[in-house]
């Protein structure tokens, strides 16, 4: 049942021209993301509640946990409830490991077009996004760019929808890949609007 339901998810996942357009954007961007047709297709070739009730006991073998007590509780007392419930969770701790790092491809700087047709062949909607990469960037620089987006806003919407009449979603925006930013402008349309 909850293996239909996930697959549910997907499925409308992929179909969805803003949630779509969003995957092959990541997928393009960070080389080790699974795709969610990948995820769709390994829960296709079934699974079984015995795996997940052995992942579910590995996945709590190793864990770290933190705490907050707040109240009219000594630090003693506070102690002695974090060490009751580590010892009623029966775990143990993390390997100390390397901190996680995400790699994002840095694109060519030439002109790049990906398309991808929808899934749902009785739906006209249609995204277009079109992806300026910045580089690896601070905060300041992603502030900076918040900034642009926020003055680009009506200027954008006013000629590509209104003038242009592009599309019904039209919308610039910053894009924070795991440090990389990135700028684009998006419009959403009927596909079938321009035949």
């Amino acid at each position: 049942m909850f293996t239909e339901q996930l697959q549910k998810t997907y499925f409308n996942h992929l179909i969805n021209p803003t949630r779509l357009s969003r995957e092959v954007r990541l997928l393009i961007l960070e080389p080790s993301r699974w795709s969610v047709i990948q995820k769709f297709q390994v829960l296709t070739d079934g699974l079984t509640v015995e795996q997940l009730m052995v992942f579910a006991t590995a996945l709590k073998a190793e864990l770290y946990a933190e705490g907050l007590v707040q109240g009219n509780f000594t630090s003693q007392e506070s102690r002695e409830f974090l060490q009751f419930f580590t010892e009623k969770l029966q775990f143990q701790p993390l390997p100390a490991e390397g901190p996680v790092s995400f790699r994002v491809v840095e694109l060519p700087q030439r002109h790049h077009l990906c398309k991808v047709k929808s899934l749902n062949r009785g739906d006209a909607n249609s995204e277009v996004t079109v992806y300026y990469q910045s580089g690896l960037r601070q905060l300041r620089e992603h502030a900076l760019m918040q900034l642009m987006v926020v003055h680009m806003e009506e200027p954008c919407f006013h000629f590509l929808r209104t003038e242009e009449t592009l599309g019904y979603q039209v919308y610039p925006s910053c894009r924070n890949t795991s440090g990389v930013l990135g700028f684009s402008i998006t419009v959403e349309t009927q596909a079938t609007k321009f035949r």
